[in-house]
């Protein structure tokens, strides 16, 4: 395993003992557990499923845009899970993976920050597919987005590795469009957050509130009537959105993702807290055994902080659901237009 991809497999720089952090020339930068690099070339439904390319394109596309470094993890239950951030499962990636007509718009993205001016050809090796948000690591499936922006008018080249690729004023327009991301006329306010059920008890007494208060519609994803997998929705309703409710209680993986999505589309962002799971340490009571076998329960310091990225922002920290509500309603009201 030494020097090896977890995700691709390819020759890398591997560096870290209980966190390791991988820097591959196919799928970017990111940590993973040392549990999660040692198992996954034993995952052989993910790897003959093909899904683990989805955690390549990921990746890849937040070394590209220049976003924190993720790290992945196999379970929420690894014991460093609520210790580290960012980071997301693998499932999590592979459940939330976007839609075609949203792959389409990444890649071109990802063609615009690789290009260091308009008119620049990008060069793109074989070993750069996960550039194109493939859903196969065979290539017609990387060629497949390649050929639709290409007869879109968005970039010019031909179809084929090695490719040269530039950029289209039209699919300059595109980008910005993309960046721009907002949606005048829209009323609906996407909040991404834990599904604990404390946390949905606050999302339906105080957050439904404020919104509702300011003048909006709030969305949780469970919402929406679906004949579907869920998951394949939530990138559409976050485009469909005027802004982005964020809440960092929990710290969970699919907060990052979807909050780190809304920012790049240019989207309005409220960030927000409960205050015991900002920057702070609290003795949590977990279930272990003695050494003679005996069930016990023990108290564990859990660490659970922000990522440091993500500190400088404006955080709503809130104590309970009407503080949440008072400063949740005059945040939307001074900041959404």
């Amino acid at each position: 395993m030494q020097n090896i991809c977890a995700l691709c497999g390819k020759q890398c720089s591997v560096q870290g003992e209980d966190i390791v952090e991988i820097n591959c020339d196919t799928c970017g930068i990111y940590k993973i557990t040392r549990e999660a690099y040692e198992d996954l070339p034993s995952e052989r439904r993910l790897h003959q499923s093909g899904q683990l390319v989805k955690a390549s394109a990921y990746v890849r596309y937040r070394t590209i845009q220049n976003q924190p470094t993720i790290t992945l993890f196999l379970s929420d239950n690894h014991p460093s899970a609520n210790e580290i951030t960012p980071r997301i499962t693998i499932h999590e990636i592979i459940q939330n993976f976007p839609l075609i007509s949203d792959r389409l718009d990444m890649a071109l993205m990802n063609i615009s920050k690789l290009s260091k001016f308009s008119g620049d050809r990008v060069e793109l090796l074989t070993r750069d597919y996960p550039v194109f948000f493939p859903d196969s690591t065979e290539t017609p499936a990387s060629f497949f987005i390649m050929k639709q922006l290409i007869d879109d008018g968005y970039i010019d080249g031909t179809v084929g590795f090695p490719a040269k690729l530039m950029l289209l004023p039209k699919g300059w327009k595109r980008v910005s469009e993309i960046e721009e991301g907002n949606i005048p006329e829209s009323k609906q306010a996407f909040t991404a957050m834990w599904f604990d059920q404390s946390m949905l008890d606050i999302f339906n007494s105080h957050i439904c509130r404020a919104v509702k208060d300011a003048g909006y519609e709030p969305f949780i994803i469970p919402m929406k009537e679906h004949n579907d997998d869920i998951t394949d929705h939530i990138i559409a309703e976050i485009r469909k959105s005027k802004f982005v409710i964020a809440d960092f209680t929990g710290q969970r993986g699919g907060v990052y993702f979807e909050a780190g999505f809304a920012y790049g589309l240019g989207l309005p962002v409220i960030w927000t807290c409960r205050e015991d799971w900002f920057k702070t340490t609290v003795d949590v009571e977990i279930s272990a055994q003695s050494l003679d076998g005996t069930a016990i329960k023990v108290l564990h310091k859990e660490n659970r902080y922000i990522h440091f990225d993500l500190e400088h922002y404006n955080f709503i920290i809130w104590e309970d659901g009407e503080d949440l509500y008072n400063r949740l309603y005059n945040r939307i009201r001074a900041t959404i237009v």
